[in-house]
């Protein structure tokens, strides 16, 4: 049965001297079952622009059991800043697409594969002016065992124009300059639902007119329905014909979940890398006091280990703690 569901939202940051709000709706309507066609629009009225800048997004999905695709516009104005939230990328116009089939060899179990899965996406990035800043085509396959185990390939063409050198070590800049990417990506997965589970990927291919490997792994453990732990060791080689150019760079991380019931539950994440000798911590407290409302507490923590891993206050780099209080009206 069709449904639609729409919204609206209203922010005011001020003081003395200036003020930012931000207007806007969103909308979405749902069919065929799963399918859905969404969409949201906000407006920024800052006082210290000469101008008011907006953001929108256009979203349609058909989403099937054989098969599946979507289309997606996303356009954020430059200089666009709401004071309240983050924006990840401003000044930029966003076509996407995906489609995927996913047939079935065996309902039953009697054969070792139950699922085949064949991907094809693509991403458009351009700025407000027309130029194209970076374009990504994806093809994915993926097999499904009976025993829920997967096996992917997955390659990637992609394109990158870099408008300004950027810093990728203190002693390595990659210049400006348009950049083509070819690379790919072989990825195992024991069943996820099991106490133990592992994921392992090797990725290799070109990188910045130069080339980079990357080994990953995933390693998880479910003590109970209620504790659970990951860990994950990223380490990639990096060759680029640049003086200085070859290096490795490793990131270790640890995310716990853990809760009491399902209303009260939490999550923590720690991740340490080889490459800025940083540390930091996430840890995010969910509880929801009654549906569809809810109080979050996050506290950030880093440090900057440069020879030895030492908890000290003159290595500290910052420490933030945020609550968030949500409250569901309905009329």
């Amino acid at each position: 049965m069709p449904q639609l569901s729409i919204g609206a939202i209203f922010t005011n940051v001020q003081n003395d001297e200036a003020y930012n709000r931000v207007a806007g709706a969103d909308a979405s309507y749902r069919f065929w079952g799963a399918s859905e066609l969404s969409g949201w629009f906000n407006t920024v009225w800052d006082s210290r622009k000469n101008q008011n800048t907006a953001a929108g997004n256009l979203s349609l999905l058909f989403l099937k059991d054989l098969y599946n695709a979507k289309f997606q516009y996303t356009q954020v104005d430059a200089g666009y800043n709401p004071g309240l939230g983050f924006v990840e990328r401003d000044n930029v116009q966003r076509y996407a697409a995906s489609a995927s089939y996913n047939p079935y060899i065996s309902r039953t179990g009697q054969k070792k594969v139950r699922r085949l899965s064949f991907t094809g996406s693509g991403e458009y990035l351009k700025n407000q002016a027309g130029t194209l800043e970076s374009s990504e085509v994806v093809f994915n396959g993926t097999v499904l065992f009976v025993k829920r185990d997967r096996f992917g390939l997955k390659v990637t063409r992609a394109f990158e124009n870099l408008i300004a050198p950027f810093a990728i070590r203190p002693d390595v800049v990659i210049p400006a300059g348009e950049y083509h990417f070819n690379f790919a990506a072989l990825t195992a997965s024991s069943d996820p639902s099991r106490p133990l589970y592992i994921t392992a990927t090797a990725q290799t291919g070109g990188f910045y007119h130069g080339t980079r490997t990357l080994l990953q792994n995933l390693i998880g453990y479910r003590f109970s329905k209620y504790l659970k732990a990951e860990q994950t060791i990223n380490y990639n080689i990096i060759d680029l014909p640049l003086t200085n150019g070859r290096f490795d760079a490793t990131t270790y991380g640890l995310t716990v979940q853990a809760a009491t019931s399902r209303k009260l539950f939490a999550n923590a994440l720690i991740q340490y890398d080889n490459f800025s000798h940083r540390f930091r911590s996430n840890i995010r407290i969910n509880w929801i006091h009654r549906p569809g409302s809810d109080l979050f507490l996050v506290f950030n923590t880093g440090y900057f280990f440069q020879d030895h891993i030492r908890f000290r206050e003159e290595d500290l780099l910052n420490r933030m703690g945020v609550a968030k209080l949500t409250y569901l009206f309905q009329l």
